[in-house]
């Protein structure tokens, strides 16, 4: 086995800002798999400065020692071989979140070539795997945005909200709320941006918006409850989930759906284990995206279309994507105005761009 660690430097289209980070564009490293009998696998490990806790150096000086370590037990034939053991070393390694993400996603797409076996095996996949729009907080012509939202099919968008103003996020989701009617339900979301009081008198301003659920409204999880029994509004949780463990955590009454970013929960398998989580209580799992490339993106969309099988298209938060000016793959993911083509997803042979990425070590 032999293995190699790309860097890269995306541009993005327009600069985001994430928890008062700004980020004009997207960096990450890239882990190339190559076995003796030629197979390739490329994972993607790439902290969000704002959101990850690790940075770059951390997260390239982390896949150095383990790579290493793996390579002299021989560790990732082993891998390959037993599926299970895989797992449970993932789940049971404290590695950083980004590290094992890039770990897993590699080896599994090498895996699934030389092992010949199918990692999500569900024939009941989704052909069309349904995504939302997404509004940041600083989206001043939304409107525009919105009627291509509508003209595309969309069923739901994201929205930040959580300004320094209330009034601000009050005025702009009754705004949005009068152009759309009951065309599109509304995912807001806060990221603890507030007190319970903020978060109330913000619900009682907002009233007879389609609201399908409100992301951690308030900063104390305590006050999750509270929220919906005082509003009727469902919830939604995210960094609560990344903070807690699928074998202790409790659910809470009001909460209807989690988010699940693979990237900030450390892999693909840890991700399995929430999802059978909130089965388990009729929650909805919503897998969302960390502004990947398309090398992490393509294993999140099947893993969304494989593993979860509601009745009805849940849309996933894989629409990031549309935020790179350019994708180190060619071709471009197939989106399709509001989904992706699964089929043509699985089954395209995407090639790396190598002029879009820089050796950094072999091993």
């Amino acid at each position: 086995m032999k293995v190699d660690l790309f860097s890269y430097n995306l541009p993005l289209k327009k600069s985001i800002q994430i928890n008062n980070t700004n980020i004009n564009s997207r960096e990450g490293i890239l882990i190339r798999f190559r076995n003796n009998e030629g197979y390739t696998g490329w994972g993607e490990s790439a902290p969000l400065p704002g959101l990850s806790k690790e940075t770059f150096e951390e997260t390239l000086d982390e896949l150095d020692l383990i790579i290493a370590e793996l390579l002299k037990k021989e560790m990732f034939k082993r891998f390959c071989n037993d599926l299970k053991y895989f797992k449970d070393w993932s789940l049971t390694s404290n590695l950083k979140p980004t590290v094992k993400f890039g770990i897993e996603t590699g080896l599994i797409n090498l895996c699934a070539q030389t092992e010949n076996y199918i990692f999500f095996k569900n024939k009941e996949y989704k052909k069309k795997l349904y995504i939302n729009g997404l509004l940041g907080k600083n989206n001043i012509a939304y409107n525009d945005q919105i009627s291509e939202f509508i003209k595309n099919g969309y069923s739901s968008i994201k929205i930040k909200v959580g300004n320094n103003n209330i009034q601000d996020d009050i005025n702009k989701i009754n705004s949005i709320s009068k152009y759309t009617g009951n065309q599109i339900s509304l995912r807001l979301d806060a990221n603890r941006s507030w007190s319970i009081n903020e978060a109330l008198l913000f619900a009682d301003k907002i009233k007879g918006s389609n609201i399908e659920y409100f992301e951690e409204p308030t900063y104390q999880l305590n006050e999750i409850e509270h929220f919906y029994k005082k509003t009727g509004i469902y919830t939604a949780l995210d960094e609560t989930i990344t903070e807690n463990n699928y074998n202790t955590f409790k659910p809470l009454t009001g909460v209807k759906a989690i988010i699940l970013k693979p990237v900030m929960l450390g892999g693909i398998f840890i991700t399995l284990e929430w999802i059978k989580w909130a089965n388990k209580f009729n929650i909805i799992p919503i897998i969302s995206d960390t502004f990947s490339t398309g090398i992490g993106l393509k294993i999140e969309a099947v893993l969304a279309s494989a593993v979860i099988t509601e009745k009805i298209n849940i849309p996933h938060g894989l629409g990031t994507y549309s935020f790179l000016k350019e994708d180190l793959i060619k071709p471009d993911i197939p989106f399709k105005d509001n989904f992706i083509e699964i089929d043509k997803l699985i089954k395209t042979n995407y090639i790396i761009r190598k002029n879009k990425i820089k050796h950094i070590k072999g091993f």
